[in-house]
């Protein structure tokens, strides 16, 4: 990956083994959530950084393991919303298990619109 060192004045490549992904999130003031994707690397004891899409920046993700395969994602989201979903059809008086695919979509959006 290519960076631009400022007290170099030049581009300069730092192994993508060497870059770390970051995420910067604010909230604006009309209340938007703004989200930043960056890389972040170190040469010659300074660190620089450089602005990047999420796209560059998910594959540095995975290249140091935090997201690991979609199904791994998947996994992860559905067992911390999972006991939630649960919780919230059991208070309608449903349960989530007998529950066909369609009906969990009709109550998760219903849910959401509460």
């Amino acid at each position: 990956m290519r960076f631009y060192s400022v007290k170099d004045r030049k581009m300069v490549e730092v192994p993508d083994s060497k870059v770390k992904a970051l995420r910067y999130e604010r909230m604006t003031r009309s209340g938007k959530k703004r989200v930043r994707y960056a890389l972040q690397a170190e040469y010659a004891g300074r660190k620089l950084y450089k602005f990047v899409d999420e796209a560059t920046y998910r594959r540095f993700v995975q290249l140091e393991g935090d997201l690991g395969s979609v199904e791994d994602i998947l996994a992860r989201y559905e067992a911390r919303v999972g006991e939630v979903l649960r919780e919230a059809a059991a208070q309608r008086g449903l349960d989530w298990d007998q529950m066909s695919d369609e009906e969990r979509t009709a109550f998760v959006a219903e849910w959401i619109d509460d």
